[in-house]
């Protein structure tokens, strides 16, 4: 059936899409229903209306390049909430919500603009109240959580700040301010995978205990647990007995005041190593970033990260998500002897684009950049790490230089396409695969549009936007560190614009099958169970077509395999 021509709405968003970056999700929208909805492939449009439309996408473009970039400060209150660890709200005096983050918005059902909406009994309201107007009044509130109806099992505290004063509370009034506001965060009972672990190891608990001793912290009755855990109530009181001994408690509450300090002590470390990785210590120990002037006179920036000497990995990003690897990763990288070198690809940070290179000829000289970059360090071999389109340059480089190159790997994707995956693919990553395949002269435009969003102070719509059909990537980026490292990214990704990026985008849809039966070395996959961007059966698709290749499957984790579950990228570099 002969495809109508557009209506006067597809052409009214595409040009609003350069003048308003708010309205990019009408505009992803429009195109999506405009161009793709009910085809695969958009061929059934004919030459004529395609030129047209082609038109309508160079003037618009033209115009987001004319009007150049306006980049938005992010205001205090908003930056402020996304320094917090947990979750973290912001009202003023007039109970009005002025920033929240995305850990604390996903505790209620609605958005949150007034104090009124957190739904809290009007007694305990009352009491918040009249301590907001008490002058006198000690600057902390606190309250356990469930009282005033945030779903969180431990408890609030809410301290008075002012704009312009810095993270800091006020500690007295003399006066009554109108621009004080209040900060709303809480202490989580709930234990990530890793601080169980660290809890375990410290107290020489069993997997059991320990989730047993977490129980208990979190306010759940020895009666609660047995049969959550679907044993007799004994065996949970003998289990009780045993953690007492091992944590040489007296009783269950000092076991909560163990685990509780345990967990406040370790968040408080976390938040004074994070402190200082800010570019207030630009020389710190863990992270260092240099740059060095390539044979052809590009600027080339990179990073190292963790260990100063030990085994090598040369890491490619990705796409959006920038060369930073969380602060705890790092950390362990450094223990356990890991060097890692992270480059910026040709347009990407502040490393120069290489001009009128693409395809195939920007694989081969970015491989011969690496290996610029290694003899700058006076590295022989490296282990090569690509992360999701990484693994496209990864590829080329072992494939080229495998003198180089001690272990290959990627996470996050395989160099291998079919065309019939792209209607798999989440809403927003198919929208992309197929303006690049059907539409490319529509890909600078929708580029620079999400540049403009995210240059706006829409950073976390635009991920939340993305990832909103990736549930294993929406929980990953509930975590502070992760969602601080992926903010950061976007910035690196369109430091200089989003050419460098709509490069990178025909690789997530080309098979590299052939090359890689002509590798010297196998390739080593350390995929998420619950990737939905690159599914697991795409990654057991490549490695029937190259044999020799291999995947250690990760469970829980998505298309953040290595900001969620770094423990086991790190091992799987050092195992193999």
């Amino acid at each position: 059936m002969k495809r109508k021509k557009p209506n006067g709405n597809l052409i009214s968003t595409i040009y609003s899409a350069a003048l308003a970056p708010e309205k990019y999700d009408a505009f992803m929208d429009s195109i999506e229903k405009h161009l793709f909805d009910d085809v695969n492939t958009g061929q059934d449009l004919d030459k004529k209306l395609k030129t047209e439309l082609n038109d309508h996408f160079k003037i618009a473009y033209e115009l987001q390049k004319k009007m150049g970039r306006h980049r938005k400060q992010t205001p205090w209150a908003e930056a402020l909430v996304q320094q917090v660890p947990g979750f973290a709200i912001v009202f003023n005096a007039d109970e009005q919500i002025v920033a929240c983050n995305q850990i604390a918005q996903m505790m209620f059902e609605k958005p949150l603009k007034t104090l009124a909406d957190f739904n809290a009994p009007e007694q305990q309201l009352d009491q918040l109240r009249l301590w907001m107007q008490d002058l006198s009044a000690n600057s902390t509130f606190t309250s356990l959580a469930s009282r005033i109806n945030i779903n969180c099992n431990g408890a609030i505290i809410i301290r008075k700040i002012r704009p312009g004063s810095g993270s800091g509370p006020i500690s007295s009034f003399h006066d009554h301010d109108p621009r004080t506001c209040f900060l709303v965060t809480g202490v989580e009972m709930d234990i990530d995978d890793v601080t169980q672990k660290l809890l375990n190891r410290t107290y020489g608990l069993t997997v059991a205990e320990g989730e047993i001793a977490s129980l208990l912290a979190a306010g759940r009755l020895s009666s609660d647990i047995a049969e959550q855990r679907q044993v007799s109530l004994n065996t949970i009181r003998s289990q009780i007995k045993s953690i007492q001994r091992k944590m040489q408690a007296k009783g269950v509450p000092d076991i909560v005041r163990l685990v509780c300090g345990f967990i406040s002590g370790l968040a408080v470390s976390y938040q004074a190593s994070h402190k200082a990785q800010s570019t207030k210590y630009p020389h710190c120990d863990l992270q260092r970033k240099a740059s060095f002037t390539l044979r052809d006179g590009r600027h080339m920036a990179f990073s190292e990260q963790g260990a100063k000497d030990g085994m090598v990995v040369l890491c490619l990003h990705n796409m959006l998500y920038g060369t930073s690897w969380p602060i705890r990763a790092i950390a362990a990288a450094k223990r356990q002897k890991v060097r890692i070198i992270s480059p910026a690809r040709p347009g990407y940070g502040s490393s120069d684009l290489l001009q009128n290179a693409f395809g195939d000829e920007l694989l081969n000289a970015v491989a011969n950049d690496m290996c610029e970059l290694l003899d700058h360090l006076g590295i022989q071999k490296a282990q090569v790490l690509g992360l999701a389109i990484g693994s496209a340059y990864a590829l080329r480089f072992a494939r080229l230089f495998p003198n180089r190159v001690s272990g290959l790997f990627a996470t996050g994707h395989a160099p291998i396409w079919r065309d019939h995956w792209m209607e798999k693919l989440p809403r927003r990553q198919r929208l992309i695969a197929q303006i690049t395949k059907n539409f490319p002269a529509l890909l600078p435009l929708v580029t620079r549009a999400g540049a403009a969003l995210m240059d706006a102070g829409y950073k976390n719509k635009f991920i939340d936007a993305l990832h909103h059909d990736t549930p294993a990537d929406i929980i990953a980026l509930e975590q502070a560190e992760i969602r601080e490292v992926v903010l950061e990214g976007l910035d690196f990704t369109i430091a200089q614009g989003t050419e460098a990026f709509r490069r990178d985008c025909i690789f997530a849809i080309t098979d590299f099958c052939d090359e890689a039966r002509r590798l010297a070395m196998p390739f080593h996959f350390i995929h998420g169970e619950d990737d939905k961007v690159v599914p697991l059966s795409n990654i057991q698709e490549f490695i029937k077509e190259v044999p020799g290749s291999d995947v250690e499957v990760v469970k829980n984790a998505g298309q953040f395999v290595l900001l969620s579950h770094w423990q086991y990228v790190l091992k799987s570099l050092q195992e193999n």
